[in-house]
């Protein structure tokens, strides 16, 4: 049980920094999944 504790430390500061980037990562995978799912839809329409 110590253990696990030890592996949930406080957050550092750089995580404000890093949460940026990982929300524009997950907007570009947004972006890219609907893309995909477009030209599936495009193709079999067609």
């Amino acid at each position: 049980m110590s253990k696990k504790k030890k592996k949930t430390p406080a957050p550092p500061p750089e995580s404000k920094k890093q949460g940026d980037r990982i929300s524009v990562r997950e907007w570009v995978l947004l972006l890219t999944a609907i893309a995909q799912f477009v030209t599936a839809v495009i193709s079999l329409l067609k």
